[in-house]
């Protein structure tokens, strides 16, 4: 009996760590990404009628901006490098349309473009209820440097805006990709353990029944013997 229950034990750990793996398995995106990569900023705004306002994005290495706006009421969006973004400034500053000097530099500095938008997200993704730029550049990795989130308000009324941004850096980038290996890598070694040691549990308890079997039967013919030999005594003194 003893010997059984160690057996049940192996199978019931083998099990365990089976469905540890698999959870792990699952659960690591979850796990490994808040450690790798920092939450998006928010920040809130507000432009009057004809205004420009704008928040600048470091990345200290090659990466990637992500960012998403929510508007009030309708307005230009431009995402620029610093160069582009000084000649939408002066554009704007000296009564020029920022918009006319946006759409100037699209591919030449300036990354995506919304026009006359509530929301927007960079990059881009064909998802339902995401609104689509008026021009996009494909980008991958964006080089180091300042980059700038650029907003007009062309219309009549003012906007509040609120933008949550997001810079990663390719060394973050790396380390999350990395971190979800590790994950799986510890999730796979936990799946296969279990399964090994479950099947040990398993046959050896198939084992140790048949061997059980084979015991009782032996048994019983031992005891027919000891029984028959027993008659033929008590017939032998009668």
């Amino acid at each position: 009996m003893l010997l059984d229950s160690v057996k049940k034990k192996f199978l019931y750990i083998g099990l365990a760590l089976i469905v540890v793996g698999i959870a792990v398995g699952f659960l690591s995106p979850g796990l490994a990404l808040p450690s790798a990569f920092p939450p998006p900023i928010s920040h809130n705004m507000t432009l009057a009628s004809g205004a420009v306002d704008y928040l600048p994005m470091n990345l200290n290495e090659s990466g990637l901006t992500i960012l998403t706006f929510n508007s009030t009421a309708p307005l230009d969006f431009y995402l620029a490098n610093a160069t582009a973004f000084s000649s939408i400034e002066s554009a704007a500053s000296s009564n020029s349309s920022p918009r006319t000097a946006a759409l100037s530099l699209e591919g030449s500095g300036v990354y995506e473009v919304y026009q006359n938008s509530r929301s927007g997200v960079f990059p881009y993704t064909n998802l339902p209820n995401v609104t689509a730029p008026a021009y996009l550049t494909n980008v991958t990795l964006m080089q180091q440097g300042t980059y700038y989130a650029v907003f007009y308000n062309s219309g009549n009324s003012s906007a509040a805006v609120n933008l949550a941004t997001l810079a990663l850096a390719l060394s973050k980038i790396q380390s999350g990709e990395a971190s979800i290996g590790l994950y799986l890598g510890v999730a796979v070694v936990l799946f296969i353990a279990g399964l090994a040691i479950a099947i040990y549990g398993f046959v050896s308890k198939e084992k140790q029944d048949g061997q059980q079997g084979g015991m009782d039967a032996d048994a019983a013919r031992e005891y027919d013997r000891i029984e028959k030999k027993g008659r033929r005594g008590k017939r032998a003194e009668s």
